[in-house]
């Protein structure tokens, strides 16, 4: 009974201990499982004497960290990453309308039209480097175009939930499940106390 009090003591701890790796440091490897069934074998077996029943004990109690931590992990993580690509997402908005804004000064400029530029000795980057007509257009241009991206990215940013499930998809790689199998054996054999 005190190696199961000992090794749920563990179990919790090192759950947290993975959330927290997870969030606070985005890691996020299948191979911390080995690390997470040691510390639970050495604890039940510290706690109870080690007994067939503390090594059983140690694997069930590892199974629940390494599982419980990992999708508290993801989810975490995966909220975590999300927010940051809404902010490189914000900031990809307006290099894409000063793209466009862009386009709109040749445009007017090849059509004879004078463009009073705020500064005409810097390269052009955000809405306060463009006349104010040329960013009002390339706004209304990127309006109409809600789809538009720059053309060397290409790609749309995954969304909370596919990252989430990239992240737990390790968890079923040759690594994550050799990495699995090595920490239940290792909670086993040190819980049992062989």
């Amino acid at each position: 009974m005190r190696g199961m009090i000992g090794g749920a003591a563990a179990a919790l701890l090192c759950a947290a201990g993975w959330v927290a790796t997870a969030y606070f440091f985005g890691i996020e490897s299948s191979w911390l499982a080995i690390l997470v069934g040691v510390v639970i074998g050495g604890a039940t077996k510290w706690a109870g004497g080690g007994s067939l029943t503390d090594g059983c004990a140690a694997v069930v109690f590892t199974v629940a960290a390494v599982v419980g931590g990992r999708l508290v992990g993801a989810e975490l993580l995966a909220d975590k990453l999300a927010g940051e690509l809404e902010v490189i997402d914000a900031s990809l908005s307006e290099a894409e309308t000063a793209y466009l804004a862009d386009e709109v000064a040749w445009e007017m400029e090849d059509a004879g039209r004078t463009l009073d530029w705020p500064n005409p000795n810097i390269l052009p980057e955000v809405e306060a480097d463009y006349p104010p007509e040329v960013w009002a257009e390339a706004q209304r241009r990127r309006e109409m175009r809600p789809d538009f991206e720059l053309p060397l990215l290409g790609f749309g940013n995954p969304t909370r939930d596919e990252l989430r499930d990239g992240i737990l998809a390790r968890m079923f790689s040759f690594g994550g499940i050799t990495a699995f199998a090595l920490a239940f054996g290792a909670a086993f054999k040190i819980g049992a106390g062989d």
